[in-house]
């Protein structure tokens, strides 16, 4: 359940003519989408050609990743037609691990808590989801809250990254009561 990935192939004409072919990009012997055509190389030039792989729903395991180029009419020599590219792990999605911070760390009634996310993710986190233990919930990757009453409440951070996994942590804030100040 990976994502993206950037494959860089090199390729050259090492012929004395001006060449057409395409390229073909496998993973194992899947192909990595369609074939890219190269029109008209000049003779004794180089190339370089960017293929993205989606390794979205491609079982996590190692693989080889190959380039095949098509023969070019009355080519005498195919065995440089095929190479092999520096080999991939595509890796599970691994979930997100919820945390995050709270500033003041002992708040006073009536005054305004931050709520900062310090989560982290293998790929991205696409949303946080707060619950402030006092039936106010919001959302966004940081939050501000003000408490209504002076007491100990479960604070609970839910995250969720790009590919839908899930965490989640909580804290006890424990708000003061805000007394006003002797003279």
């Amino acid at each position: 359940m990976g994502g993206m990935v950037t494959i860089t192939v090199a390729y050259s004409n090492r012929g004395t003519v001006a060449e057409s072919f395409d390229i073909t990009v496998f993973y194992d012997q899947t192909p990595i989408g369609e074939a890219r055509h190269i029109a008209n190389m000049p003779e004794s030039t180089q190339g370089t050609l960017a293929v993205l792989w989606n390794t979205q729903g491609v079982p996590a395991a190692s693989y080889v990743i190959r380039a095949v180029a098509s023969s070019v009419p009355d080519e005498a020599n195919t065995g440089n037609n095929e190479f092999l590219l520096p080999g991939f792990t595509v890796l599970p999605n691994q979930a997100p691990l919820a945390m995050f911070t709270y500033a003041p760390e002992t708040p006073l009634l009536g005054n305004t808590v931050t709520f900062t996310p310090t989560s982290t993710d293998d790929g991205t986190i696409a949303s946080h989801q707060w619950d402030f233990g006092d039936g106010t919930i919001a959302t966004g990757p940081s939050a501000y809250h003000v408490y209504t009453s002076a007491t100990a409440y479960t604070v609970t951070l839910n995250v969720t990254d790009e590919h839908g996994a899930t965490s989640s942590t909580s804290k006890t804030v424990t708000v003061r009561p805000n007394y006003p100040s002797q003279p």
